[in-house]
């Protein structure tokens, strides 16, 4: 594992995401399924939180079109699911791994995965040698900007991110990825549908969720859309399996991290499901091709 001091991290910065995961990873392994997958699932023909987090990095492996001996890079690997099946699945050449969270990079430093790099660094200051063939990025946009940032300063960073990308990757190669964006805003303003203020300050601090037209405007010029899906119904249903592995394990949770911190995480994922459940959050996974044309070029 290789460490860095970041720089300008334009959206959460490491202290920021550490306030979330790094409270323990004994403390996750209690309620997400046991490969410590903590982002949307794929429920489609399946019945339980470990073949749907499975079934949801497959997809997005061969979404980006991964073959045996490619170069993969993970932005927000988390805790290396994905990178473990890169290598043992897919017979990658090299799978690399981004976090900023330290904890995280402890855990994939003791998992000791084959022909995998793993870095506690920010994509804003990673400078791969080599140009990839595909990137997977599962669930972490969103932690790319701030609230406070106008929609223009957001496409801006989506923009610096898409170049980085576009630069890392070999010709023709894909992105695929998803995230939490903007969904359903209500008309009334006393309304009393989820509100976003308890989940980016007491849960994601320095994070935002976005709209999808930030996004894929940050990408034009640089990428073409293969695919966009929608998982909003798959989340609703990760995160009651959550809130579900929480409370069958509530006491050994308060053992690990105490009674306040359980509460928070309880309110988070009610929330969460709720949020799903009325739209007011939408999860979309997008797949997308880099286009010959380089950064800033005319396209006529």
């Amino acid at each position: 594992m290789n460490s860095t001091t970041t720089k300008a991290n334009l959206g959460a910065s490491k202290e920021a995401i550490g306030h979330h995961y790094d409270v323990g990873n004994n403390f996750y392994k209690l309620w997400l399924d046991k490969n410590l997958n903590y982002s949307c699932g794929h429920w489609q023909n399946v019945d339980n939180l470990e073949d749907a987090q499975l079934a949801k990095i497959h997809h997005h492996i061969q979404q980006a079109g991964v073959k045996k001996g490619d170069r993969v890079l993970d932005i927000g690997c988390g805790w290396g699911h994905a990178l473990q099946v890169l290598t043992e699945d897919y017979q990658v050449k090299e799978a690399v791994g981004l976090t900023l969270s330290e904890e995280q990079g402890v855990w994939l430093d003791n998992m000791s995965l084959p022909n995998t790099t793993v870095r506690v660094e920010s994509w804003t200051d990673y400078q791969p040698d080599e140009p990839f063939d595909s990137i997977i990025s599962l669930g972490v946009l969103p932690h790319f900007c701030r609230t406070e940032m106008t929609i223009e300063e957001k496409t801006a960073i989506f923009r610096r991110f898409f170049e980085q990308c576009h630069s890392w990757l070999k010709p023709g190669g894909k992105i695929s990825f998803h995230c939490l964006f903007s969904g359903y805003l209500p008309a009334d303003p006393n309304s009393t549908l989820p509100s976003k203020e308890f989940l980016l300050n007491e849960i994601f601090p320095e994070s935002d969720i976005i709209p999808l037209s930030s996004v894929l405007t940050g990408s034009e010029s640089l990428f073409e859309i293969h695919k966009v899906s929608n998982h909003t119904d798959d989340y609703r249903r990760t995160c009651r399996a959550w809130l579900d592995g929480l409370k069958a394990n509530r006491e050994a949770a308060v053992n690990e991290v105490g009674e306040e911190v359980v509460k928070r995480y309880e309110f988070f994922l009610r929330l969460s499901v709720m949020a799903f459940e009325t739209k007011s959050v939408s999860e979309y996974s997008v797949t997308l091709q880099r286009i010959a044309p380089p950064a800033g070029s005319p396209i006529y």
